[in-house]
């Protein structure tokens, strides 16, 4: 699936699953929250990368830095 059709679709089920339940639990949005941290952490390195790549090769150690202490908020 391309890109654009993938985040349309994305987007399209959050309008949904907003529709169904407007105002999520708080252990639900905990749960989420922790998802994108693990997604986040397990792609550090990707993401790092292709920040820098997107910004002429600068490194950018404040948003590793972020990444990397995201999962001290869950502990």
């Amino acid at each position: 699936m391309k890109e654009k059709e993938a985040a349309v679709n994305a987007y399209q089920r959050l309008k949904e699953a907003y529709r169904r339940q407007p105002v999520m639990e708080y252990k639900e949005r905990k749960a989420i929250l922790k998802a994108i941290a693990r997604i986040l952490l397990e792609n550090d390195e990707a993401i790092c990368e292709a920040v820098s790549k997107d910004s002429g090769n600068r490194s950018f150690p404040s948003i590793l830095f972020l990444i990397e202490n995201l999962a001290h908020l869950f502990r």
